[in-house]
């Protein structure tokens, strides 16, 4: 329990990154970007405008994504971005497999084992013999299989630590990556980011 408990805080961590990511594609990108570029195509006198206010527009777009150059900077960050973002995934994938067989094992113990799931009603006839108690050899199938499944979810939970400690270094590194470049002041959109993903000063 103690781990699901941890393990629950962590995915709200992984929740928060996600959901501030989108809002800043939402509103340093697509709204702010999107203004400027309107207000340049109301002011426009002729074609060669429009074809310069568009082109500004794309560039704006691309440099805001992270995406208008392969090298420096915004390649750095952009590539921490995408790594956490594929820790995110595989902690996903993990945790609900790791869901599912807590469920399973609840679902499993919601009735003794020595209790028949059909209605007595229903068999009437039934000899004593056929009411007996598992076999011995059947009981420790039973067990044999508990092992493995505390195996599993004994592995699921250090793949899911390794997955948290992973991210929790790549976001700091993150973080040490943004404050640089903002204290410079060469990029005013990422100090939107920095204080986005900073988890009020967590990391």
């Amino acid at each position: 329990m103690q781990a699901s408990h941890e393990f629950q805080l962590f995915q709200a961590e992984l929740r928060h990154f996600v959901t501030n990511l989108h809002h800043y594609v939402m509103t340093r990108v697509i709204y702010s970007v999107w203004t400027e570029h309107k207000s340049k195509l109301e002011s426009a006198a002729n074609v060669d405008d429009l074809c310069a206010a568009h082109a500004a527009y794309i560039e704006a777009n691309l440099a805001r994504c992270l995406l208008k150059h392969k090298k420096g900077t915004a390649n750095r960050v952009l590539q921490f971005i995408r790594a956490m973002l594929g820790l995110v995934l595989d902690f996903t994938s993990v945790y609900r497999v790791y869901l599912d067989s807590m469920g399973i094992k609840a679902e499993r113990r919601a009735l003794p084992d020595d209790v028949s799931r059909e209605n007595p009603a229903d068999s009437d006839t039934e000899s004593e013999d056929e009411l007996q108690m598992p076999s011995p050899r059947g009981g420790a199938k039973e067990q044999s299989a508990a092992s493995v499944a505390e195996a599993q979810r004994a592995e699921q939970i250090a793949q899911m630590g390794d997955i948290r400690d992973r991210f929790k270094q790549q976001h700091r590194l993150l973080m040490l990556l943004l404050q640089r470049k903002v204290e410079k002041g060469r990029y005013p959109h990422l100090e939107d980011l920095l204080v986005r993903l900073n988890y009020n000063g967590y990391y």
